[in-house]
């Protein structure tokens, strides 16, 4: 398949899976700010964090191993390496599924009572544990589907399916009168909802390796080795966690100089700017195996202009969301949220800001991370990511959740124009919008369209 069909067939469903994915996000978080009382918002704002974070420590770095592996050994035809590392892979994630919820467990009255002041998050610790390890499996399920490029399992198993069924849940709990709803209630259904949709995505992922060892022929002998693929997690997991951090962890530094009330504001701006990074999440969805499969076949400068093409089309409604916050934020989070959080209309134009980067340069670390560049990637994530906690922590005891947010954006700033300057100086590609190319490309498209037509005439 030609790589415009697969960037528009991948690209369709990716669309699919990460609109309905961050529109039903928004929608939860909008509803259970309607439900929650501020104080439990915040607290569900970290407990959501802390879980997405120990997912990916739990996955230690085999989600974009097992998406790197899978989709260059499908090309290359080597049907053995792909069954071991999935094996491998999953393998790997249930030790660290065990690792983490135990360090959780024996930690949790530390990190909620020392760390973050905060009696509601230490009420949650087992059900906190149960989300982590939910989600571990979550994000390695979404990243094989998607090594072998099928992005509609990939949409549906990682995140789509589970969201569906927490709103269906919540819905009918609530207008039945099954439910109580309180902070407990909604994490518990989540969970609920995240073991469903693993079961249902695992038995998907047995027939497809039942398939995949029914092919053309016996399988042949497998050529990779344990340690290889240790090798190249170790860095992805630092990369992983580094990025989560850079990303995600400015609510828990609101968390630790602030109090619940305020990480519920600061929460509902961050998750309402996650729609701005929509864009390049459904482009990020698509092109990583693409990335992996061109490397390997030596081909990768045939993705340069379609890369930067789509970074293009994907940073246009990224601003247009930029500049609707910085006139009207205040007003849409009134709107969205309550009047409650209607304080936070600055912290949502610095935060979308802090986006619109990772758009415009959003490609670049997937292709440090699937071209065999991830210790460079791993180094600048790293190094980014602890300038902006500590950046983050300074500017956030002085000046509330504004700091933060200024601290953040000054990083993720940094953290992508670095990737994008490593792309280009190893690999001789680039992987960020361009607007005069991109209207070359459309205004030659046109020109051909209309040849064509007055042909055919």
């Amino acid at each position: 398949m030609k790589v415009k069909n697969k960037l528009m067939s991948g690209g369709i469903w990716a669309f699919i899976g990460k609109f309905s994915t961050s529109v039903m996000t928004l929608v939860v978080n909008v509803v259970l700010a309607r439900f929650l009382q501020p104080s439990d918002l915040g607290v569900y704002f970290l407990a959501f964090n802390l879980a997405l974070l120990g997912a990916y420590l739990g996955t230690l770095g085999f989600e974009q191993t097992i998406l790197k592996y899978v989709a260059d050994n499908m090309g290359k035809k080597m049907r053995a390496n792909v069954v071991y590392v999935i094996k491998f892979s999953y393998i790997s994630a249930i030790v660290g599924a065990i690792i983490l919820g135990g360090l959780y467990y024996f930690s949790s009255t530390w990190i909620s009572k020392t760390v973050f002041q905060s009696v509601g998050l230490y009420s949650i610790s087992i059900l906190l544990i149960f989300w982590i390890v939910a989600n571990i499996f979550q994000i390695l399920l979404g990243e094989t589907f998607r090594g072998f490029q099928d992005i509609r399992f990939a949409s549906i198993f990682g995140g789509v399916l589970s969201t569906t069924i927490f709103i269906v849940s919540f819905y009918f709990g609530y207008y039945f009168e099954w439910l109580e709803i309180n902070l407990k209630t909604v994490i518990a259904v989540w969970v609920c909802s995240l073991v469903i949709s693993n079961l249902l995505g695992i038995f998907f992922l047995i027939k497809k390796i039942y398939s995949i060892k029914q092919g053309e022929g016996p399988l042949e002998k497998k050529s990779l080795k344990s340690k290889e693929l240790w090798s190249t997690a170790y860095p992805l997991l630092i990369v992983s966690v580094s990025s989560y951090i850079l990303n995600q962890s400015d609510l828990w530094i609101i968390g630790m100089v602030r109090g619940d009330d305020d990480v519920a504001i600061y929460g509902a701006t961050a998750k309402l700017t996650m729609i701005v990074s929509m864009p390049i999440f459904i482009v990020n969805a698509v092109v990583p195996p693409m990335i992996a499969e061109k490397f390997a076949q030596g081909k990768l400068k045939e993705l340069e202009k379609m890369l930067r093409f789509v970074c293009t089309l994907a940073t246009i409604p990224a601003l247009g969301l930029v500049l609707l916050f910085a006139f009207y934020g205040g007003n849409v989070l009134s709107l969205l949220f309550g009047s409650f959080y209607s304080g936070g209309a600055l912290m949502l134009f610095l935060l979308s800001i802090k986006h619109l980067f990772y758009v415009w340069f959003g490609v670049s670390g997937i292709v440090l991370a699937m071209t065999g560049k991830q210790k460079d990637l791993m180094r600048i994530t790293l190094t980014t990511g602890m300038l902006s906690v500590i950046l983050s922590f300074v500017l956030g005891s002085h000046f509330g959740g504004i700091g933060v947010a200024i601290g953040f954006l000054i990083s993720s700033a940094c953290s992508q124009i670095f990737s994008w300057i490593r792309v280009r100086n190893l690999l001789n590609v680039r992987a960020d919008a361009d607007f005069i190319g991109t209207f070359i490309q459309l205004k030659v498209f046109l020109k051909k369209r209309k040849i064509k037509k007055n042909i055919a005439s």
